[in-house]
């Protein structure tokens, strides 16, 4: 299991969760934002990194230029292995299937942050094309 809790309070954090007889080992996440990563080797020595992520409502585009460097960082530092990025990055103003940004919800720029590092670091490979909560336009 890896976790990273908030330290301003006792509510909320993010978390990676196993099973006991899934092999895991915790990466060091030197990140200041909600982000914690885990290691995990499959069958056939398949290398697989989970990376679990919150950003709140309410942060601005300072916490969202740590949590972009954070995700960066980890590809630069893993490029041959296989990277899943999950969480809730409150963004429904991104449009994953055109790469743009169609919203106002959040300044521009929090969600071209994101939009960029998610197509400077992994290019076509992201797969998520829908919003993955139902409140979410």
């Amino acid at each position: 299991m890896a976790r990273k809790d908030r330290e301003a309070n006792r509510y909320g954090g993010v978390i990676i969760a196993a099973k006991d007889n899934t092999w895991g080992t915790e990466l060091n996440t030197r990140s200041t934002s909600e982000i914690v990563e885990a290691y995990f080797k499959g069958p056939d020595n398949i290398q697989l990194i989970i990376c679990s992520t919150y950003r709140p409502p309410s942060s601005d585009l300072t916490y969202m230029k740590t949590l972009c460097t954070g995700i960066k960082q980890l590809n630069t530092e893993n490029k041959n292995t296989t990277i899943w990025i999950a969480g809730d990055l409150n963004l429904p103003d991104i449009d994953w299937t055109s790469n743009s940004v169609v919203g106002s919800n959040y300044p521009k720029s929090i969600s071209q942050c994101m939009l960029d590092t998610i197509y400077e670091t992994y290019r076509d490979n992201q797969r998520q094309q829908h919003p993955g909560h139902l409140h979410n336009k």
